[in-house]
């Protein structure tokens, strides 16, 4: 795939208990997004939700986005 700004990748990204998104909703979590698009959570208890609604709590994230996009989401976990 390809973007105007280049490929997209795919990966997962684990938030740390310090991340400023931990806790957080999507919905919550959209002043700190960096372009990236979460395709789907990791819940802990090994759930995957795909396309999930912007009330769920962030757990390890399935995101799409570009090399530069996905560093800054990087940065924030």
């Amino acid at each position: 795939m390809r973007s105007r700004a280049g490929h997209l990748i795919l990966e997962n990204v684990r938030l740390t208990s310090g991340s400023p998104v931990a806790g957080k909703t999507i919905e919550d979590s959209r002043k700190y997004s960096r372009g990236a698009t979460i395709l789907a959570i990791q819940k802990r208890n090994g759930n995957l939700l795909t396309n999930p609604p912007e009330d769920t709590v962030l757990d390890e994230l399935v995101v799409i986005g570009t090399r530069e996009q996905l560093r800054e989401l990087e940065d924030l976990a």
